[in-house]
This record gives C-alpha cells, structure tokens and sequence, in this order.
C-alpha cells in the first residue's frame, strides 16, 4: 500500500534523519569500521548477537530477539537476530539480507530501551498508515550500510575517474555496488 505522509510526519524526518546519520556514525567509530563497505554480520556479532537466516511467514521478513536474563531457546545466546531465507533466484538476495539484518540491529539501537525482553518481528506491507519506528529503522540501516560521508567520497571520486557524462543512474550503480545494497 502506498501511505501519503502528513506534513508533520515530513517534518519529523526531516529533522531526524541527522539524529540518525550521527547514531550510525557513532556506532561504525564505536566498532572500528572505518572501510567503505560495512560487514553487517561482523558488527551485528561484535555486539554479541548470534544471527541465522530462517524460512520465515512471507508476511515476515526479519525477528529481532533479545533476553537479558536467559538464553533464547535453542541457542547459546541473549541476542538474536533471524533474517528471512531469501529465494536464490532472486538478484538481490544478499543485498536484501544485509539490509534485513541492518534493520533490526537499528530496532535494538534505537527502541529497545531498559527492557529485560525485546521482541520484535517485521512485517513487511500491511500498514497502510506511516509506522515511526519502521521508518527510523529503515534509515538507520540505511545509514549504517551508507555513511553519508563515504557516499560522497564514491560519488566524488567516480565523477572524477569518469569519461564522459555521468548519469544519475551510473551514480545509484556504483553507490549500490560499493556499499552492496540494492540500486532500488
């Protein structure tokens, strides 16, 4: 479904997103990733969480589990992330894994406050209303694949490695194949 954001809603978001930006920053310098290319699986572990990819509900993408005061059932672990199995005909699936991944390491990061138990389970298109916290998890992934400052050294330094004119299109390759996300 396709949701018409509010005027307030834009505004939310616009003032958000460097809040974001600098907490990806944050957390990158706090793990010592300073390459190009973040190991989403790397950083999710040196945060103690175990995380394994499942077939899942087609409704469900990703789980995010987290029990402070016991290991979660059929693991060794307090923490786990679980990222749908993807179909291996499907150009994208690693880059789409790496983003299910990312998103719900920024749901820990960004919603799991003082809690004992965090549980959450994305679904993917049912709301057809504008869900906050889907929104500041997406971005937050977004900007931990992304960091905005090294977007701008590909971007610069392709435009200048370039013959020719460059196209938006070129930009949203390299930018995808740099930082392995998907182009759309």
């Amino acid at each position: 479904m396709n949701y018409q954001m509010s005027q307030q809603e834009v505004i939310y978001c616009k003032e958000r997103l460097k809040d974001l930006e600098q907490i990806a920053s944050n957390t990158l310098n706090q793990n010592n990733f300073s390459d190009s290319h973040v190991d989403i699986v790397k950083l999710i572990r040196r945060n103690n969480f175990l995380i394994r990819t499942m077939y899942l509900d087609d409704s469900v993408t990703g789980l995010l589990l987290i029990d402070d005061n016991n290991t979660i059932l059929d693991t060794n672990s307090h923490r786990l992330i679980v990222v749908k199995r993807m179909n291996p005909n499907d150009e994208y699936a690693y880059e789409k894994s790496r983003f299910i991944a990312a998103h719900e390491f920024a749901h820990y990061i960004l919603h799991k406050r003082e809690r004992q138990q965090f549980a959450h389970r994305d679904k993917k298109g049912y709301s057809n209303r504008f869900d906050i916290s889907e929104w500041e998890a997406d971005t937050l992934a977004r900007c931990i694949l992304m960091p905005k400052s090294k977007v701008k050294e590909i971007v610069e330094k392709y435009k200048e490695n370039s013959t020719g004119k460059v196209t938006s299109d070129m930009l949203i390759g390299e930018v995808a194949r740099t930082f392995e996300v998907t182009p759309v």
